[in-house]
C-alpha cells in the first residue's frame, strides 16, 4: 500500500459478513467522475483538458460513473466481474430511491456540510473524512443491492485510471467497428492498435454514437 492513500470506509457497513478467512473474495472497484486530487484541489486545468480530454478542472463531481464488483473464488477459479450500470435507481439509504452513482456524491456534500460547521476548517482533512463518508455511502448501497459482503473496495478518479494505464500500457483492443466521440475524443479505426494512457480513458469514457449508449 506504500503510496496509496487507505481507507477504513468498509468498517461498520451493516450485514456486510466478510471473513477473508479461506472464502471467496468480493473487491468493489469504484470509477469516480472527478477532477481533483485527494486533497479536493482541482488538477491542473491544462492536463485535464489536453492529456485526459476531460473538459476543465472544474466539471465533474463526485458521482461513481463505474462500479465493477470482482470476485475471486476461493478455490483460485477464474475471477469473474459484474458492472453495475451507474444509473440503476436504488434505495441509498438516507436518500430514498437515487440514482446508485449518486450514492457517493450526495453523502460527502453532507458530511462536508457538517465537518465545516463542526469547525474542520482543515481542507485536505475534512477532504479525507467527506469522502469516507462518500465511499460508506457506495458500499452500503451495492451491499443491499447485490446482497453479497464486500471485502476490500479500490478506487480511482480519471488522473489515477491514466495512471494506471500509464504503467501498464500500451493497452492493446481490436474493434469491429471505428468509433468517434467528440466529447470523449475516443476516434479510432477498426481492428487491433494500441492506445496510449489518454487514448484509453478516452476510450472508456465514450458513449455518444453507441448503439445503447451508457451500456453499451
Amino acid at each position: 500500500t506504500t503510496g496509496l492513500t487507505t481507507s477504513d470506509a468498509l468498517d461498520g457497513i451493516a450485514n456486510n459478513d466478510s471473513s477473508g478467512n479461506g472464502e471467496d473474495t468480493n473487491i468493489l472497484l469504484i470509477g469516480l467522475d472527478s477532477r481533483k486530487d485527494m486533497d479536493g484541489n482541482d488538477l491542473p486545468a491544462e492536463f485535464v483538458t489536453d492529456a485526459l480530454h476531460a473538459g476543465d478542472s472544474d466539471v465533474g463531481g463526485y458521482n461513481t460513473n463505474t462500479l465493477l464488483l470482482v470476485h475471486l473464488p476461493a478455490d483460485g477459479g477464474r475471477a469473474t466481474a459484474l458492472s453495475i450500470p451507474r444509473d440503476d435507481y436504488v434505495d441509498v439509504p438516507g436518500y430514498g430511491k437515487r440514482k446508485i452513482k449518486e450514492a457517493y456524491g450526495l453523502a460527502k456534500a453532507d458530511a462536508d456540510t457538517r465537518l465545516l460547521d463542526e469547525g474542520v476548517i482543515d481542507t485536505a482533512e475534512r477532504e479525507r473524512r467527506a469522502r469516507d463518508a462518500g465511499r460508506r455511502s457506495t458500499l452500503t448501497a451495492v451491499r443491499d443491492l447485490l446482497d453479497v459482503p464486500i471485502d476490500h473496495f479500490a478506487e480511482v478518479n480519471l488522473l489515477g485510471f491514466y495512471d494506471v494505464a500509464t504503467a501498464v500500457g500500451p493497452i492493446q483492443v481490436c474493434l469491429n467497428n471505428p468509433v468517434h466521440d467528440n466529447y470523449s475524443g475516443a476516434d479510432f479505426a477498426a481492428g487491433a492498435q494500441e492506445l496510449s494512457a489518454s487514448q484509453a480513458l478516452s476510450f472508456v469514457r465514450q458513449r455518444h454514437g453507441l448503439d445503447n449508449g451508457d451500456l453499451d
